[in-house]
């Protein structure tokens, strides 16, 4: 496997999520959300982007992440962002904006 296997399994995720996500929750996650809106002073759909980007940082940051992909599609998680920015970014640079915040 590789980049090429990554990318077509990533458009066929985001392709199955559509635009709204809807997760049910236990109580204790729903408990949990509503404090971290209130005390964050946001909505809890933007606790939970915050919590995507956080969950991908840690994995980054504790090599899990790079393992699994390491370990399925043969690349690192900066092998898949050079190979993104190659292929999406059109021009000088790899300047990204604020809607691709998932990329670090």
């Amino acid at each position: 496997m590789g980049l090429d296997e990554l990318d077509g399994q990533l458009e066929r995720n985001r392709r199955a999520l559509g635009d709204d996500v809807h997760v049910p929750l236990d109580g204790q996650s729903r408990d949990e959300l509503a404090l971290l809106a209130a005390v964050l002073g946001t909505d809890a759909d933007e606790v939970m982007r915050r919590a995507v980007h956080e969950y991908l940082r840690v994995l980054l940051g504790n090599q899990v992440l790079d393992a699994h992909l390491r370990q399925k599609y043969d690349v690192a998680y900066n092998e898949y962002l050079a190979g993104r920015e190659t292929e999406d970014l059109p021009g000088e640079g790899s300047v990204r904006g604020d809607d691709d915040r998932g990329f670090l």
